[in-house]
């Protein structure tokens, strides 16, 4: 995890759910007039050991192209 300063990032509400070898997350918004209605996740943790976790998405639109994220975090 990482610490940050309230007045220097953005918040972004998740709704997460376990998936037996990690989670999912999908975005979720406190603005819309109706709530989202997706089935898909946004993006996807999953546990390839005690110290390892690789994270899959989430994927946007950059320079005219999609483009998803792809992370590996370690515990140290």
């Amino acid at each position: 995890m990482m610490s940050v300063e309230a007045s220097s990032c953005d918040y972004f509400p998740i709704r997460m759910k376990g998936t037996g070898n990690g989670w999912t997350y999908q975005y979720v918004s406190f603005f819309s007039a109706k709530p989202l209605d997706k089935t898909d996740a946004d993006a996807t943790f999953t546990k390839k050991s005690d110290t390892e976790y690789l994270i899959d998405g989430p994927t946007y639109p950059e320079n005219g192209k999609q483009v998803t994220e792809h992370h590996q975090c370690h515990k140290l």
